[in-house]
């Protein structure tokens, strides 16, 4: 009886310190998801530093321009890796956050620490260490320069319309390229899913070397200003909508119909004036101006001629299109109806019908 009792008592006494290992390492589980950082903000963040970049590169290629036209096409990956670098010692290097991060009141802590205690996991902020940061700036300085370099130089030398044979290293090296870049993307498609449902590690680089993104100040409320937001969504969405409707619209058919419904209203019109009698307009010039609406220029063909005028054959032109044909033939241009020598014209009057 005394052995039985001994051995429950032993099986009782792992089994509570097994039930007490398990509730500290979920609570330090809990601890690591239970610090709440809008998905929103880190995704915000990010935008404004590429936005960020992406205007200080334009500035930069455009002065570098003025030296020589095809000095910022040949060194354009070496001062992207510049402005990168300056913007990375200024930002994260210096003050453990990013442009972007700093307008979103966040910034980065080291990961790879122990914090413990939820309180403690919500309060402690340890700094990315040195080595975080060089693998940052190495990751996202460094391997993109050399891609860029290496890409540029492989399509300036046309390996991908190299031979398709297997002793073609060039073409081998591009395809291995291409394959590098679809499972890059391929990766970040999947940080980016896993992102979206734990919260944590908006990039594959801050994933990779474990450092996240947290707010520094808990106090400040986050003030979100939506009224440009909106007028840029607007505007994208109608440029988007322009360049996909543009190209299924017929614009030379369009143009004749609105040129034959504008002729039909000038007829139209002259018609309402003969028949409720105008009383700016006699009856002779009606017809005239039903006449002329009927005739079009013999060059362009349009209806009602603008600003018509009549040659030293009897035929109606555009003032335009006759003057143009006159000045590029020297003074004198064949008729396209009778083929008669075009040399003088004068202004249509009710005479010359």
């Amino acid at each position: 009886m005394e052995k039985v009792t001994i051995e429950t008592i032993q099986n009782n006494w792992q089994t509570l310190i097994q039930n007490t290992q398990v509730n500290s390492n979920f609570e330090k589980f809990q601890a690591a998801t239970k610090l709440p950082v809008l998905r929103v903000n880190q995704l915000d963040a990010y935008r404004l530093d590429c936005e960020i970049f992406e205007l200080l590169r334009a500035q930069l290629i455009k002065s570098c321009s003025l030296l020589s036209p095809s000095f910022s096409e040949r060194f354009q990956p070496e001062l992207k890796a510049l402005l990168r670098a300056i913007i990375f010692k200024l930002s994260l290097y210096s003050t453990n956050s990013t442009y972007g991060n700093s307008l979103q009141n966040l910034e980065y802590r080291d990961e790879t620490f122990d914090y413990g205690s939820h309180i403690l996991a919500t309060s402690a902020k340890i700094p990315p260490s040195y080595s975080q940061k060089l693998l940052y700036a190495f990751a996202t300085i460094f391997i993109p320069y050399i891609w860029e370099r290496v890409l540029l130089y492989a399509t300036w030398n046309n390996w991908s319309s190299r031979s398709r044979s297997r002793f073609d290293w060039r073409y081998k090296v591009w395809k291995c390229m291409r394959m590098l870049d679809n499972i890059l993307h391929l990766a970040n498609l999947i940080n980016f899913i896993v992102f979206l449902f734990d919260g944590c590690y908006p990039q594959l680089i801050d994933r990779l070397i474990r450092i996240r993104l947290v707010y520094s100040k808990k106090s400040l409320s986050r003030q979100v200003n939506f009224e440009y937001m909106n007028s840029q969504l607007v505007r994208v969405g109608f440029t988007e909508f322009l360049l996909f409707i543009i190209p299924l619209l017929q614009i030379e058919k369009l143009k004749r119909i609105v040129i034959n419904k504008i002729r039909k209203l000038w007829q139209l019109t002259i018609r309402k004036r003969i028949n409720f009698g105008s009383s700016y307009l006699n009856t002779q010039e009606i017809d005239d101006n039903l006449k002329l609406s009927e005739i079009g220029c013999t060059i362009c063909s349009i209806k009602p001629i603008n600003t018509p005028v009549i040659s030293n054959c009897s035929h109606f032109f555009c003032y335009y299109c006759l003057q143009v044909a006159i000045t590029r033939d020297n003074g004198e241009t064949p008729c396209p109806k009778c083929a008669n020598a075009i040399k003088l014209f004068r202004r249509v009057s009710k005479f010359d019908f």
